[in-house]
């Protein structure tokens, strides 16, 4: 018996024109808007060696997501979530629905088991039952102490106008980053 579960990567990097030192970044009012409710939704942080595997099967809520402000020149432990002090490395978030599908049985049908959506395709899930929107407040704290918010709205298709996640994986690159400005509190 299977649990199938659906989860989403995502990467972006905070752009920093000015060269800004920060010495404090969290992720916060975190909301999830879906087709079907759900309460099996989760977004955590995500190991940049790790991205693209489903490593963490057991997500927990959480309410926030604190990263460690690190100098570029110290070594990164890449299990907790961290952030440069020049904001010069990418955030790595997953976002996982769990048990989209609970108990398959794959005794009873002679295949092999490919563990991407090709999973979601063999076991007959509606794409649009579990698709889903994600919205965060990214918030940085600056060494003078000026807080900037921005609220970020992150779309996670399952198909675009040429393929969907049936065939194995989609990428896709979605700029909400530079269309979603960060507002001094």
């Amino acid at each position: 018996m299977l649990n199938i579960h659906q989860y989403t990567d995502i990467s972006f990097y905070i752009s920093n024109p000015e060269n800004i030192v920060i010495k404090k970044l969290w992720i916060d009012n975190i909301t999830y808007s879906y087709s079907v409710k759900n309460d099996s939704v989760y977004l955590t942080y995500k190991n940049p060696l790790e991205f693209g595997k489903l490593v963490n099967t057991n997500p927990q809520h959480i309410e926030s997501i604190d990263f460690s402000v690190l100098n570029t020149n110290i070594d990164t432990n890449f299990a907790s979530p961290y952030v440069y002090n020049n904001l010069s490395n990418p955030l790595t978030l997953e976002f996982v629905h769990k048990n989209v599908v609970e108990n398959f049985n794959t005794s009873i049908r002679n295949m092999t088991l490919e563990y991407n959506g090709k999973l979601l395709k063999e076991t007959n899930v509606n794409l649009e039952n579990i698709s889903c929107n994600v919205s965060f407040d990214v918030n940085i704290l600056d060494m003078n102490d000026n807080q900037y918010t921005c609220k970020l709205k992150v779309p996670i298709n399952l198909t675009n106008n040429n393929s969907s996640i049936y065939e194995g994986e989609l990428l896709e690159t979605i700029d909400v980053i530079s269309t979603s400005p960060f507002f001094r509190k």
